[in-house]
C-alpha cells in the first residue's frame, strides 16, 4: 500500500475527527508523508518517494578466479539493475482555499540519495530535514538549508556530532522554541529501536541533547513527534505494544513542556570616575522582579565574571562604599556558548574628610605599640578601612566628617582593644589614643577582701544593636576564664548607655537586650557556670 496524506479536525480534547484524504486531490500516485507547512501558510513541504525508471548500476570487483585471457585479480565490470527508490522533498504553493500548486521539488534532491521528513522554522527562515547525502556521519542525519528572500536555498549543512550518530538521526520537528524533536536509534541512553529526544537551537550552538524518556518513549520505535506550544499538546507515532496497527499515532500533553539548563557567562570590569580599575566592588545581579539571584566581587584588576541563566532580563548593580552605586540593564540571548560583556563606572562620593592620627600605646607604661593592626569600622559593623601602625605605633588616615565610628586595634600578646570614635566637621588632623594591655596571666589575678579583681576593657556594643563584636568577645571570655578558675565565684552582669539614644530607647535596649546578650555569651551548658 501506499502512504497518503490525510488532514483531520483535532477536537478540545486532543482526539481527532472528520478524516480525509489530502493525497486524493494532489492526483498523487506515489508514497508521500511528513508535511511542513510555512508561518505564512501560503508555502508547504511534504517527503515523496523519487520518481525514476530503473537504472543501471556498474560495480568493480576483484574477480580471483583463473581464467583464459585474464589474470587472477583483475577488477570484473558487473552490470546490475538498481531498482532503489529514494526520498526527496517537494514545495507546493498553497492557495486562499487550501489548494497546491506549482508542485516542484527541491533543488538538492538527487536519484543517489534520500531527502525527506521536511519542519521550517518559526521564522520561515530554515528548512531541516533528514538525509543520508554526502557528509552524513551514519546511516541518516538531520541537515539545515537556509530559505532566502528570493525562495532560492543555501547549500545543505549537517546539524553536526552533537545530535548525528552512526545511526539514524530521523523525524525532525521544530517548534515555535527552537526546540528541534528528532527520531534516532542510536544514541546512548535509548530505551531501544527509534526513541524521541530533544535539542535547544540557539543563534550559534546547541544545548544538551535531551531523552524525552517514558511514557513518550519505549523499547519499541518513537518517532514523528511535532507539539503545539500553546497548549503543550502533540501528537507522535509508534509500534508500541497496544496499538492497533503496525504504526499508530498518539496524543500526548507535555505537563512540564521540556526544559532545557542554560547559564551564559557574564564578565565586566568597573572602574571609578578617573578610569582607575576598583577591586572588592559588590556585584549584584537581579532579576526582572529586582530579586537577587546572584553576586559577586571584583578582583584587584576591577574584573568580575559569573554565570547567569540565559534568555533573561537582568539588572548588574555594582556597590562600593563611599561611591554612587552603578547599575545597567541587559537582555541575555538563548546563547549558552556566548559570552556578555558589561563594565559599570562608580563614581567617588566627595564628602568632607577629617584626617585622623591615631597612636596605639601600651596602657600601662604609654609607650607605643609598634605594627598592630588597626580596623574602623562604621557603627553599622562595615569594615572601612585597615591600616597597619608603624614602628612608632601611629596611624594615619581619612574620615567622613561628623560620623562615629569603632577603631579596633590587634597585636600578639596584647588583647584586643577597641574605642568609640567621632570624628569632627574638618579642619586640623584629629588626634585620638588606642590604649592596649598584654594578655594578663591569670595565675596573677589577686584575691582583695574576698573579692576577685581583674581589669578588662568596656564592652560597646554597635548602635541600634546587641551584637557582641569579636573584641568585646575577647574580654568577656577572661570573665569566663576567671569563673572557671573560681567555680563558686558570683558575678554581676550590668550595661548602661551612651547619650545616641533617647531615653526611652536606651532603656529598653540595655535591659532587655545588651544584658541578655552578655549573660548568653557567658552562661553555656557544658560548663554549668552560673551567673
Amino acid at each position: 500500500p501506499f502512504l497518503d496524506l490525510y488532514e483531520a479536525v483535532i477536537e478540545s480534547n486532543g482526539q481527532i475527527s472528520d478524516v480525509k484524504n489530502l493525497s486524493a486531490r494532489l492526483d498523487s500516485k506515489y508514497h508521500e508523508s511528513n508535511v511542513a507547512f510555512a508561518p505564512d501558510l501560503k508555502s508547504v513541504y511534504f517527503t515523496r518517494n523519487n520518481i525514476k525508471e530503473e537504472d543501471t548500476k556498474v560495480i568493480e570487483v576483484k574477480d580471483n578466479s583463473p581464467r583464459r585471457g585474464r589474470k587472477r585479480g583483475e577488477n570484473t565490470k558487473i552490470i546490475e539493475k538498481d531498482k532503489t527508490i529514494n526520498l526527496s522533498i517537494y514545495r507546493a504553493d498553497v492557495t486562499y482555499d487550501g489548494t497546491w500548486k506549482n508542485i516542484a521539488p527541491l533543488p538538492f534532491n538527487s536519484k543517489n540519495y534520500s531527502i525527506g521528513h521536511p519542519t521550517v522554522s518559526k521564522d520561515g527562515k530554515k528548512l531541516y530535514f533528514t538525509s543520508d547525502m554526502p557528509g552524513s556521519y551514519g546511516m541518516s542525519d538531520i541537515f539545515v538549508v537556509d530559505i532566502k528572500e528570493d525562495g532560492t536555498f543555501s547549500r545543505p549543512e549537517n546539524l553536526g556530532k552533537k545530535i548525528n550518530t552512526l545511526g539514524k538521526e530521523m523525524f525532525p520537528f521544530i517548534d515555535e522554541n527552537n526546540i528541534l524533536y528528532f527520531a534516532s536509534d542510536s544514541r546512548k541512553g535509548g530505551f531501544g529501536g527509534l526513541d524521541i529526544y530533544a535539542v535547544k537551537i540557539y543563534e550559534n550552538s546547541l544545548s544538551e541533547v535531551i531523552h524525552l524518556g517514558a511514557p513518550i518513549n519505549t523499547e519499541k520505535d518513537d518517532f514523528s513527534l511535532i507539539i503545539n506550544n500553546d497548549n503543550n499538546q502533540g501528537y507522535f507515532s509508534s509500534n508500541r505494544k497496544g496499538g492497533i496497527g503496525d504504526d499508530d499515532i498518539y496524543h500526548f500533553v507535555a505537563n512540564p513542556p521540556v526544559q532545557f539548563e542554560c547559564d551564559q557567562l557574564l564578565v565586566g570590569v568597573v572602574k571609578d570616575d578617573n578610569g582607575k580599575t576598583l577591586k572588592d566592588v559588590n556585584i549584584s545581579i537581579l532579576n526582572n522582579d529586582g530579586k537577587e539571584i546572584s553576586s559577586t566581587t571584583t578582583k584587584s584588576n576591577g574584573g568580575y565574571k559569573i554565570n547567569i541563566p540565559c534568555d533573561s532580563k537582568i539588572k548588574i548593580v555594582g556597590t562600593k562604599f563611599s561611591y554612587l552605586d552603578d547599575e545597567k540593564e541587559l537582555v541575555l540571548e538563548n546563547n549558552p556558548e556566548g559570552k556578555a560583556q558589561v563594565d559599570l563606572q562608580l563614581t567617588k562620593i566627595v564628602v568632607c574628610k577629617q584626617s585622623v592620627n591615631l597612636q596605639v600605646q601600651n596602657i600601662r607604661t604609654s609607650k607605643p605599640i609598634p605594627y598592630a593592626m588597626v580596623n574602623v569600622y562604621d557603627m553599622k559593623g562595615r569594615k572601612i578601612s585597615t591600616e597597619k601602625a608603624d614602628k612608632r605605633g601611629a596611624v594615619n588616615f581619612d574620615l567622613p566628617c561628623s560620623k562615629e565610628f569603632r577603631i579596633t586595634a590587634t597585636k600578639d600578646k596584647y588583647d584586643n582593644s577597641e574605642i568609640l570614635f567621632k570624628s569632627n566637621k574638618g579642619g586640623l588632623t584629629q588626634k585620638a589614643v588606642l590604649n592596649m594591655k598584654l594578655t594578663p596571666d591569670l595565675t596573677e589575678v589577686k584575691i582583695l577582701k574576698n573579692k576577685v579583681i581583674v581589669n578588662i576593657n568596656p564592652i560597646y556594643f554597635p548602635l541600634n544593636s546587641a551584637t557582641i563584636t569579636p573584641t568585646s568577645a575577647t574580654e568577656l571570655n577572661k570573665v569566663v576564664d576567671i569563673m572557671r578558675k573560681y567555680p563558686k565565684l558570683k558575678i554581676e552582669g550590668g550595661s548602661h548607655t551612651d547619650s545616641r539614644g533617647g531615653h526611652a530607647y536606651n532603656l529598653d535596649l540595655s535591659i532587655v537586650e545588651k544584658g541578655e546578650r552578655v549573660t548568653a555569651f557567658v552562661v553555656f551548658a557544658e560548663d554549668k557556670v552560673l551567673m
